[in-house]
C-alpha cells in the first residue's frame, strides 16, 4: 500500500474517495476488498471510520460491518456515533430484525445536517416502503433524492447512493413486469466500476430472471454467472441458494429437469413436475403448508387445479405486488383453455 503511504505523508488524512481510488490503481478488486477492510480497522480517520461502513454494507459483509458499527458506537466524535445509530438500523432493516414501520419510525428520530447521512436516511426509508409494496414512496423519494445527493462532495461515496438507486430501481421494475426497464438497470449496474461482486450477482439473477418467459439460454446464461461470482468470492449461503432453488426453479421451469437436484422440498416437486411426475410432486407439497404463491403454483400446476393457479396469481399480487411472477399461474392457465 505504497501509494497511500505517499499520500499521508505529503498531503495529510486520507479521504475515503482517496482511499478507493488508489486501492484501485494498485490492486485488483478481489485484493482492493481485502485491503480496504484492514485498512477500515486501522485507521484514525474519523470519515474512513464512517463511510467504511457502507463499503462493508454494499460489499455484503455484516460480519465486519457489525464490527465497524461498535467501533463508531464507542468513538468520541458525536458524527461516528450517530453513523453507527443509522448503519445498526440499516443493518437491521436488512437482516428483518425489526419491521418496516419500526425502522422508518427509528430513523425518523435521527436528526442531522451531513448530507451523506440524509441520503443514506432517506433511501433505507424508501427501501423500507418498498419492502411494504407502497410504490408511490419510491416515486416521492425519485422527485426529491437530488437535493441530498447534490450536496455530497465524496464521489466514491456518491457512487454507492447511485448504485442503491439502480437496484431499488432494478427490483421495481422487474416486480412491476416493466422487464426492459429492469434489465436496462441491471446492466447500468454491470457497468459501474465499483460495484461489488455480492451486488454484480444481484444484478445477473434479475437479469437473468427478467428472461424467464422468453429463454432459457439467457436465463440460466445469467444464473450461471451469478453462481460463477458467489463460488469465486466463497459465498457459500449464495451458493446453496442458487444451487437448491434458482437453478432447479429454471431448469424446471423449462422443462430441464435431468440430472438437477434440489434439497428445496418446494423445488423438488417443481423439478418433479417437469418430469412429469405429477403425483410424486403432489405428494411432496402435500409435507408443506403451501404459503407461498410458488408453492399453490406448483401444486396447481401438478394437479392442473385452476382455482389453485388463480388463487397463486392472487397471493403474488397481494402479498408483494409482484406482477412479474404472478404470470407463471396466469401462463398455466392458459395452457390449460
Amino acid at each position: 500500500m505504497q501509494l497511500i503511504s505517499n499520500f499521508v505523508s505529503q498531503q495529510g488524512d486520507l479521504s475515503f474517495s482517496n482511499l478507493m481510488e488508489i486501492l484501485a490503481i494498485e490492486h485488483d478488486s478481489k485484493t482492493s476488498l481485502q485491503l480496504a477492510k484492514d485498512y477500515f480497522f486501522r485507521s484514525t480517520s474519523f470519515d474512513i471510520q464512517k463511510k467504511g461502513m457502507e463499503f462493508l454494507y454494499m460489499n455484503g459483509h455484516c460480519l465486519e460491518l457489525r464490527k465497524m458499527i461498535a467501533r463508531n458506537r464507542n468513538s468520541g466524535n458525536s458524527s461516528n456515533q450517530k453513523w453507527a445509530k443509522v448503519y445498526q438500523i440499516v443493518f437491521d432493516r436488512k437482516a428483518g430484525n425489526f419491521p418496516p414501520q419500526t425502522i422508518i419510525k427509528q430513523l425518523d428520530a435521527i436528526e442531522t445536517d451531513e448530507p451523506e447521512l440524509i441520503s443514506i436516511i432517506e433511501i433505507t426509508k424508501v427501501s423500507c416502503y418498498v419492502d411494504m409494496h407502497m410504490f408511490s414512496a419510491l416515486a416521492d423519494f425519485l422527485d426529491q433524492y437530488h437535493k441530498w445527493f447534490n450536496q455530497v462532495r465524496d464521489q466514491a461515496f456518491l457512487s454507492y447512493l447511485n448504485i442503491r438507486i439502480e437496484l431499488l430501481l432494478m427490483y421495481y421494475y422487474l416486480s412491476k413486469n416493466l422487464v426492459i426497464l429492469a434489465r436496462r438497470s441491471a446492466n447500468r449496474l454491470l457497468k459501474e466500476e465499483s460495484i461489488s461482486p455480492y451486488l454484480k450477482i444481484s444484478a445477473h439473477t434479475h437479469l437473468g430472471f427478467s428472461y424467464l418467459f422468453e429463454s432459457y439460454a439467457e436465463t440460466m446464461t445469467h444464473m450461471q454467472q451469478a453462481m460463477q461470482i458467489a463460488c469465486d468470492n466463497h459465498y457459500d449461503e449464495v451458493i446453496d441458494v442458487f444451487k437448491n432453488r434458482n437453478i432447479p426453479f429454471v431448469a424446471a421451469h423449462f422443462n430441464q429437469a435431468d440430472h438437477i437436484t434440489s434439497n428445496d422440498k418446494s423445488e423438488q416437486a417443481h423439478l418433479e413436475i417437469a418430469r412429469g411426475n405429477n403425483e410424486r410432486a403432489i405428494e411432496i407439497l402435500n409435507e408443506l403448508p403451501l404459503d407461498t404463491p410458488f408453492q399453490l403454483y406448483y401444486m396447481g400446476k401438478a394437479k392442473q387445479d385452476k382455482e389453485l393457479l388463480c388463487r397463486a396469481s392472487n397471493q403474488f399480487i397481494e402479498q408483494s405486488s409482484d406482477y412479474f411472477f404472478c404470470r407463471l399461474p396466469l401462463s398455466e392457465l392458459g395452457r390449460m383453455v
